[in-house]
């Protein structure tokens, strides 16, 4: 080995100028006679500038002509990814390290095999033929791909000059195709492959690898759209005849067939450890002979494994050892599943599926075939209302729809309207009544929306409200009215109350009737949050969960005119006070999240110079269900009325007052999860 500091050998032997473009050359000699090595050379060029990685490559691919290989045609034409990852005889320079590529160490093992080369690599042996299946075909180029890793090895044809379309490749274990195809005509003489590309005159340019200056198409044994895969395994020898026309026979003694069968009226797959088997409908694979191979059954999605058959029985693991030809059946059986529907009250309905199976007004159940659709309706009997399903991912009122991939239990509510509220005090004041009630004892199975007092007297005046009490404006004073109250859920207005006596009067004796937590959400104007004011400061006041911004307003509103606002304290923050009417609006400001105070109009004077009134109340941004804590049922009711307007009855769900309930509202929820009113 000679390295060429500055190049001058290179142009001396090749010609002036050749140092710059020419890396190296070797060769190596042995007589045809007895076929042995007598020596070798190398000459590497030390003259281009190139990196330490670039000159072992350099290097390594010359020391490889040295001791007898070849250069071998595996390219981007046989799968392998460019540059830099062609193996080291590649005819151009293109492998980023010195690291044997899988189809130098095969030739290197082919070439000089030590004792243990049995245990890893096995071979093939075949001859490249004519479709008569005769006349040799040599200088073609054929490699080997593995079905799994896609590594690939290749040779030439008829590479040891016997005449006979030879070929014989050393592989490691696996399962392979194999293929045939041209040599490029540019690997010519110093870039030639095997013994026949030292010109364009050689058999490797010639018919039948090449007519009229045009390469064969690739040819794969067994075609190229149903390959015949064959397997090797460390010491095998398989033989094949693989002819032009890709048709070919292959023998020795690696490949054993193992074949799988797929029964029953289920469904499923069976895979194999190695890797050779994967199929829901019977399929075949070869296997190394001698080589266990464990089989594994995996039912579909609603259906069960039942068993193996054939070669192995039972329902447990299937391990075959690959001596012969070998067939394995695995039995599927569809599932079903148990679908329970229970409809509950205290409205009543009945529930029918589709198809049929459920049609029951009580508890029952109906087993249906797993992946089968099922339609349940719900209609309600007279007097009662659906409200809805849930379970089984069911919601909403329509059709519940399920696919029955495993068991299920669905719930239907049937709701009535409410009962009847019970009639509280009346508080007359100016062209106005204030009517006290309670909730009835039953909702109807549904959460009661809101509350409608009606008043009758020599008009008909009717006023919603969501809590105790509510203002009836609007009556003539002086007239008698008897008021009565009822409640409406989503099944509809329940009966109305007994009714409670109010004559309005002009000069009636001022008092509070209700104090209301006041924002003004956009578009949608002021909207109220009522406040209990009989509880005190340390108990479970009413929350305002709505963000407090830079004033609050709480609005006091009284039977009859507010002349005199009286004087506005607070415990915590700062106040200013307007009256307009029957009300008096104090302005709270300087008031944190998670803080109580207690509002108050007193003095020396009071309302109207008579009378005090005062309220307490606790502020907890995200607090809507009014618990004294922000948790997943605030996050949930939130988002239940995202899409909404904040007007009355769900203005407490838009936090940011903006109008609407929205993504911000449940984001903002869902950033103070965890915060308590202290």
């Amino acid at each position: 080995v000679i390295y060429d500091s500055d190049g001058s050998i290179i142009d001396l032997l090749l010609g002036v100028g050749s140092k710059s473009s020419i890396l190296g050359f070797a060769g190596s000699g042995f007589p045809m006679a007895g076929c042995f090595y007598t020596e070798g050379q190398a000459v590497i060029n030390g003259f281009p500038n190139v990196s330490d990685t670039t000159l072992g490559a350099i290097i390594a691919h010359e020391v490889g002509h040295l001791i007898g290989m070849d250069h071998t045609q595996l390219d981007n034409v046989q799968g392998i990814a460019s540059p830099g990852n062609y193996p080291l005889m590649y005819p151009i320079l293109d492998r980023a390290s010195v690291s044997l590529h899988e189809d130098d160490a095969a030739a290197v093992s082919a070439l000089y095999p030590d004792p243990t080369a049995s245990t890893v690599y096995g071979e093939i042996n075949g001859t490249f033929v004519l479709a008569n299946g005769v006349t040799p075909v040599k200088g073609a180029n054929l490699w080997a791909s593995e079905t799994t890793t896609l590594k690939v090895y290749s040779i030439i044809s008829d590479f040891r000059k016997q005449g006979t379309g030879f070929f014989r490749l050393l592989l490691p274990a696996g399962t392979y195709n194999l293929h045939a195809g041209t040599l490029r005509t540019t690997f010519v003489g110093g870039s030639g492959m095997g013994p026949y590309a030292s010109s364009l005159a050689d058999l490797s340019f010639q018919p039948p690898l090449y007519v009229s200056g045009v390469a064969m198409p690739n040819v794969t044994l067994g075609g190229n759209v149903s390959p015949t895969s064959f397997a090797i395994s460390p010491g095998c020898v398989a033989t094949l005849t693989f002819r032009l026309d890709g048709t070919g026979t292959v023998g020795g003694n690696c490949v054993a067939a193992l074949t799988v069968a797929i029964s029953g009226t289920g469904s499923g797959t069976v895979t194999s450890s190695p890797a050779g088997i994967n199929c829901s409908v019977s399929c075949s694979s070869n296997f190394a002979a001698g080589s266990s191979v464990a089989l594994t059954a995996t039912p579909a999605a609603g259906s069960i494994f039942q068993g193996w058959g054939g070669a192995c029985a039972g329902a447990g693991s299937c391990t075959v050892t690959m001596n012969a030809i070998t067939s394995v059946t695995a039995s599927f059986s569809q599932q079903s599943f148990n679908l329970a529907v229970v409809p509950i009250g205290p409205g009543n309905g009945t529930i029918t599926s589709s198809p049929p199976g459920v049609d029951c007004g009580s508890t029952c159940s109906a087993v249906f075939n797993s992946g089968t659709a099922v339609a349940l309706t719900a209609t309600p009997a007279a007097g009662s209302t659906f409200s809805g399903w849930s379970g089984a991912g069911c919601g909403g009122t329509g059709t519940c729809l399920i696919t029955m991939i495993a068991a299920n239990s669905v719930t239907a509510a049937f709701i009535t309207p409410p009962g009847t509220p019970v009639i509280g005090a009346a508080i007359a004041g100016n062209a106005q009544a204030s009517i006290a009630f309670t909730v009835p004892v039953s909702n109807g199975g549904a959460a009661i929306l809101d509350y409608t007092v009606t008043c009758v007297g020599p008009d008909t005046v009717s006023v919603t409200g969501i809590v105790s009490p509510i203002n009836v404006l609007s009556l003539t004073n002086g007239q008698p009215y008897s008021c009565s109250v009822s409640a409406r859920n989503v099944g509809g207005s329940g009966p109305a109350s007994g009714g409670v006596s109010a004559t309005p009067q002009s000069n009636a004796a001022i008092a509070m009737t209700t104090v209301q937590s006041r924002k003004f959400h956009g578009a949608q104007g002021a909207c109220d949050i009522q406040i209990d004011a009989n509880v005190p400061i340390g108990g479970a006041v009413t929350v305002e969960p709505r963000f407090i911004g830079s004033g609050h307003h709480i609005v006091f509103q009284f039977n009859n005119s507010v002349q005199s606002p009286g004087a506005a304290t607070t415990t915590s923050g700062n106040v200013a006070v307007t009256a307009n009417s029957n009300e008096v609006t104090v302005i709270l400001s300087g008031i944190s999240d998670q803080q109580r105070a207690t509002v108050s109009l007193n003095g020396v004077i009071g309302v109207n110079g008579t009378t005090d009134a005062n309220a307490s109340i606790g502020f907890l941004v995200g607090d809507v269900n009014s618990s004294h804590a922000v948790n997943a049922s605030d996050i949930s009711a939130v988002k239940a009325h995202s899409g909404s307007a904040s007007n009355i009855g769900n203005c407490r769900f838009d936090l940011s007052a903006d109008g609407g309930i929205s993504s911000s509202d449940i984001a903002a929820v869902k950033a103070r999860s965890g915060l308590t009113l202290p």
